[in-house]
């Protein structure tokens, strides 16, 4: 019996987990109010820091007096109906984080099985202090985008200029307010037209490569004359100022088109 007694103390001494044996303390009307240190094993000393002859035979209010009542009253719960409970708990008299379970020993005892996770706790505060950072990063920027597009489009509507977005086949992929309204085209129309269905007859016979120039749109802009065709059959000459634009994962084409009527009309002047 005493080899038996001496194993089982061996083990509670060595438990990796800290151990304490308590026994619940009642006031005249049978309300919790503290509880007595009965045994603990030397982990419970380095995860709290406290020592075994300062505190065996004490109550918690007697050795911490701030001790937070929800201690006090899940320890008192489990007395009461037997049942085993885990926890996850900050302690404010000793400035950290346990993590364990509560179990009913006998009538009016409890113990308690626990481990220190202050240091998972600090960690998982910095990763969530880390987390919600990058999230207001993100909304910060998200609204930035935001502001960033609508002034974008705010320009891209209302400049003189006559612009273009179109893929590397033709196909119109945006265009704004100068546009629509100089090539006499409506919404609708345009996105369905291809760039190549506003060339004129002499203008389509030159090639995609001569007009766009794509290799050397990925290097830089590129400039060429030709002449586009407007909804209601007219044409007029004009100037193409090509280059490439990354739109989320797509390279695309911006196209400005500078109307010449007026230039070449000079021109055909001073010649005269």
């Amino acid at each position: 019996m005493e080899n038996i007694e001496n194993k089982y103390k061996l083990l509670f001494e060595n438990m990796t987990s800290a151990f304490a044996l308590h026994e619940m303390i009642y006031d005249e009307y049978g309300k919790p109010i503290d509880y007595r240190y009965l045994e603990i094993n030397s982990s419970f000393e380095e995860m709290t820091g406290l020592q075994k002859n300062d505190v065996v035979g004490k109550t918690v209010l007697q050795i911490m007096p701030n001790t937070e009542k929800s201690w006090i009253d899940m320890f008192a719960k489990v007395v009461y109906t037997g049942h085993p409970t885990s926890f996850q708990n900050y302690s404010r008299e000793l400035d950290r984080y346990y993590e364990g379970c509560v179990y009913k020993q006998q009538e009016g005892q409890f113990a308690v099985i626990f481990t220190d996770i202050s240091e998972f706790k600090k960690i998982e505060k910095k990763l969530t202090e880390y987390r919600d950072n990058l999230e207001k990063l993100a909304e910060e920027r998200a609204v930035k985008l935001v502001e960033s597009e609508r002034r974008f489009h705010m320009l891209f509507n209302h400049t003189s200029e006559l612009i273009l977005i179109i893929d590397s086949e033709g196909t119109i992929v945006e265009f704004n307010s100068a546009a629509k309204n100089t090539l006499l085209y409506s919404n609708e129309q345009l996105r369905d037209l291809n760039f190549f269905d506003l060339l004129t007859e002499d203008a389509s016979k030159r090639s995609k490569k001569e007009i766009l120039f794509p290799e050397i749109i990925n290097k830089g802009a590129h400039s060429t004359e030709t002449e586009l065709k407007k909804g209601d059959d007219t044409t007029f000459p004009v100037m193409l100022t090509s280059s490439s634009v990354q739109m989320g994962r797509n390279k695309y084409i911006a196209m400005i088109i500078s109307d010449r009527t007026e230039q070449k009309s000079m021109e055909k002047t001073l010649i005269a």
